[in-house]
């Protein structure tokens, strides 16, 4: 009799999942999102069923929010729920929940300590809400992980890693450190990075606009002069790099190079006249011979 009751419920959960199914693929994506969900209550241990409502809901529809309780509900029925945790903290901080986020991501670290994904939505986590030094650090992190995975895939045969996700965190640490903290050696290199690594000029002329609007417009057109450097046709970063009234890089160089050399010729000419002037101060001068008095004007008449 029991089993028979469960055979009823599981058809019953089967029936509903091919209903959500059905719903997603006819693009009904709000819909089939709440069909996967309900079906819970007619089997509460299928993980898929929560997992996927979330992924609807975060990824197809951007509602943080209801992806938030379908990531909870799904937690506790894996035995690795590291992804659900990433996921969970990133509904947290699309949502705009600062503790929430950090408290989830930080979580996938404790269960996996060379989590890049959790170490790149922390630094886009800390420079949304202006905490670039944070942001920069958790990038750098994320950066030493791809490169031993990388070191890895090429002495075991692993697949590579994705380099979707080193532009994601190049990007960001390019961001902090040349909108948010003026390091120009940092993000520079992440950029060229960016470049000779990934090949993104895409991103190269993402990132120069954002620097236009931060004000930053001599750092804009560095990362330009970087992008036509090696795509001198880029139809897309010429006409941005128009409207910039910056010098071209190699010739602010040059004109820099060029007065702080004019200045060093004055600087010489000045430490040279000086000399001649101290010189010549220090010759004596001969004093004229004091005419002698007539002896007749002497004489007493």
């Amino acid at each position: 009799m029991r089993s028979s009751v469960m055979k009823k419920k599981q058809n019953a959960a089967d029936a509903a999942i091919e209903k959500a199914v059905a719903l997603e693929e006819s693009g009904d994506i709000e819909g089939a999102a709440r069909a996967f969900f309900a079906t819970m209550k007619l089997d509460p241990e299928d993980s898929r069923l929560p997992e996927h409502a979330g992924d609807l809901y975060l990824f197809h529809l951007n509602r943080p929010l209801d992806a938030i309780p379908c990531y909870e509900k799904a937690i506790p029925l894996f035995d690795a729920p590291e992804p659900m945790w990433l996921r969970l903290g990133l509904a947290h901080s699309l949502a705009g929940h600062d503790a929430p986020a950090v408290k989830a991501l930080t979580r996938v670290l404790d269960l996996d300590s060379g989590s890049v994904g959790a170490q790149m939505e922390l630094g886009k986590h800390h420079l949304a809400r202006g905490r670039a030094k944070d942001a920069v650090e958790h990038f750098d992190t994320a950066l030493a992980l791809l490169l031993m995975q990388k070191m890895s895939s090429w002495a075991q045969g692993a697949p590579p890693f994705d380099p979707h996700v080193l532009a994601i965190v190049l990007m960001g640490k390019a961001r902090a450190c040349l909108i948010h903290l003026d390091r120009l050696e940092d993000g520079m290199s992440a950029v060229a990075q960016l470049f000779g690594d990934l090949e993104d000029n895409e991103r190269g002329v993402k990132l120069a606009s954002e620097l236009q609007v931060a004000g930053k417009h001599a750092l804009a057109a560095n990362v330009l002069d970087a992008l036509l450097t090696r795509w001198p046709r880029d139809a897309e970063a010429k006409a941005l790099r128009a409207t910039l009234r910056v010098p071209d890089s190699s010739k602010r160089a040059g004109a820099k190079t060029k007065t702080k050399t004019t200045a060093s010729k004055k600087r010489a000419r000045g430490k040279t006249a000086k000399k001649n002037v101290t010189a010549g101060s220090s010759k004596k001068t001969p004093k004229k011979k004091a005419k002698r008095s007539s002896p007749t004007a002497t004489k007493k008449t």
